[in-house]
């Protein structure tokens, strides 16, 4: 979760559990474990509980109050700390639409990272859902299939996957926009617990969404998305 609407968080909102789970999945079908990981805008480090068992991770975030060190991660303000020729795994997620220039910044990145390193991106998709709530964020942009490639694609990286997901959530939104309704600012509104009824059967759908934009974007069928999702590997 981003630190600005880390506040009096109580419970996870569905939308992030489903993306973690995501996120895991994909990790799992690169071989990537365990290794050394580097957690772009690590947050609230809700990402890094979740797959800490997958090696050792440096933790950025300008955001940080405080940091530390353990034995599995380390928390650091920018990259200067890294040692990138050890790292397997970069995650990227929610990211991008906070820096300004996101093409300078993912091609500086790519620079520092060791040929066979794998990005694990996720962004807000389509820019004529942007809210207020990406303005509480600090978000520049949204994206689309065009604009997310022409970021992450180059002679030095190979994109694997690159497609957009939650499609039931983009009604929603959609509508959200359409209608002039109001939405909350923050995701830590969510009322239910993990364990709660409600928030499993949400999880599940969302689970089902992704897996339906996955199998359809393989034959070619792009739904639209709340989000979209990328992996991309360094090739040189």
């Amino acid at each position: 979760m981003d630190l600005l609407e880390n506040e009096n968080v109580e419970n996870r909102h569905p939308w992030e559990i489903a993306r973690v789970r995501i996120v895991s999945e994909l990790i799992r079908n690169q071989n990537l474990e365990p290794c050394r990981w580097v957690d772009l805008g690590a947050g609230d480090q809700y990402v890094y509980e979740q797959l800490k068992h997958l090696g050792f991770f440096y933790l950025i975030d300008k955001q940080f109050e405080r940091l530390s060190t353990t034995e599995n991660s380390v928390m650091l303000h920018d990259l200067d700390g890294v040692d990138f020729s050890k790292v397997r795994g970069v995650l990227l997620l929610d990211v991008l639409e906070h820096v300004q220039d996101d093409e300078k910044f993912f091609s500086d990145l790519l620079k520092k990272a060791d040929t066979g390193t794998i990005f694990f991106i996720t962004v807000p998709a389509h820019q004529f859902l942007f809210s207020k709530h990406d303005q509480f964020l600090k978000h520049f942009r949204r994206y689309n299939n065009r604009t997310l490639k022409r970021i992450l694609g180059g002679n030095k990286s190979s994109i694997v996957k690159c497609h957009y997901f939650f499609f039931s959530l983009f009604f929603v939104r959609a509508l959200q926009k359409i209608m002039g309704m109001s939405e909350s600012h923050k995701i830590n509104a969510w009322k239910f617990s993990d364990s709660h009824i409600i928030t499993k059967i949400i999880i599940s759908i969302l689970l089902l969404d992704y897996n339906a934009c996955r199998l359809l974007s393989l034959i070619g069928i792009n739904l639209p998305g709340l989000s979209m999702v990328s992996v991309v590997t360094k090739t040189s």
